[in-house]
């Protein structure tokens, strides 16, 4: 999973390259899907798996949000800050002063901290881009996992008011993992437009609806682990009727779980596995949430140059800031979820579940 999670971090960067430029990247004029969107649905079927594991087996609810906090803002935090500083020294056609004292600017860093909405643009910053002026487009997803972690946590809550109701502790919340899992799945192929809920405004954007399914079938997977056969054979049929389908109105609610289920086959399949890949660390968040902003700065330096030459220069930057990332931000804050949860209970002078 790390080296999925890898290449597919590596290919928003490709995907990017091409949309910065106003141009379709090659995949999604053969398939209709951009690689950045393929991409992003890997990232969201595999940490569907990943959250749905995190919550049944860890000791309490509380270390799940403690985890999962450690996991996303302290580099988010980094990275917005660092975007501003270096906007506001090399990047905008503003002056230091009047740029830092800008409300615009410092929105810009509340906003896309808090996993509640993003704001794309900076005053002054690649204004002239020919892809537009958004400083970091990749942060939009961020708000979506959120709500995603967000069901997850209610399941866990659930989990907790029913009691010994349905089993063990652990057993009881993967049980109701997978139903939360179901409903998700349910909203998102199915049920999202005929509830006439809205897109724009609404709790998720249509994006967003489509990511729910997913993230639901992630969800799904691990709780009835147990019960679901990998098989290749499965993946290529899947593949098959979905190329003669394609055109289909009911495709794309067949593509969201074969892209799961292929996703976890490649990862559970013994000959496909890169299990110390790893080892050195997991930059694939570092990779996806500074790309961006570096693209969008080679391209103001050299507007015409090629997307494939964006993508190369972007990835020798890019690797050694979500190194330098995962090293002295990631892996430190990830070492602080047990004594942080500790010192939460203490707090409250009694064990929080």
């Amino acid at each position: 999973m790390d080296l999925i999670r890898f290449l597919a971090a590596s290919a928003v960067i490709y995907g990017h390259a091409f949309h910065l430029q106003n141009l379709e990247d090659p995949l999604e004029s053969v398939t209709g899907r951009s690689t950045g969107s393929l991409a992003v649905a890997i990232f969201f079927s595999l940490s569907g798996f990943l959250i749905a594991k995190s919550i049944t087996t860890r000791r309490s609810v509380l270390e799940f949000v403690v985890a999962r906090a450690l996991r996303i803002l302290p580099a988010l935090f980094v990275v917005n800050l660092l975007v501003i500083l270096v906007a506001g020294f090399a990047w905008t056609t503003l002056g230091a002063g009047e740029f830092f004292s800008n409300s615009q600017t410092w929105s810009y860093f509340a906003w896309n901290s808090s996993l509640l909405k993003c704001q794309y643009e900076l005053p002054g910053v690649f204004e002239s881009n020919p892809g537009g002026p958004a400083v970091n487009g990749s942060l939009w997803t961020l708000p979506v996992e959120a709500r995603m972690y967000g069901i997850v946590f209610l399941a866990g809550l659930t989990s907790l008011a029913l009691g010994k109701f349905l089993g063990g502790e652990f057993e009881r919340r993967r049980r109701v993992v997978g139903v939360f899992a179901i409903v998700a799945m349910v909203l998102s192929l199915f049920g999202w437009a005929a509830m006439g809920i809205p897109y724009v405004g609404g709790v998720l954007s249509e994006p967003g609806v489509e990511l729910l399914g997913y993230f639901g079938f992630g969800m799904f997977a691990h709780a009835f682990r147990e019960r679901i056969h990998l098989d290749g054979r499965i993946v290529v049929a899947g593949g098959v009727a979905l190329l003669a389908t394609r055109d289909s109105a009911f495709a794309n609610a067949m593509f969201i779980p074969w892209l799961a289920y292929a996703c976890l086959w490649i990862s559970y399949t013994p000959r496909l596995q890169a299990s110390g890949f790893g080892s050195r660390g997991d930059f694939s968040y570092g990779i996806y949430i500074f790309a961006f902003p570096v693209q969008q700065w080679i391209y103001s330096v050299s507007p015409g140059m090629a997307p494939l030459s964006n993508a190369g220069f972007t990835f020798c930057i890019v690797i050694v800031l979500a190194a330098l990332s995962f090293w002295c931000i990631e892996r430190p804050c990830l070492g602080l979820k047990k004594p942080l949860s500790e010192k939460i209970q203490m707090f409250f002078g009694k064990r929080v579940t």
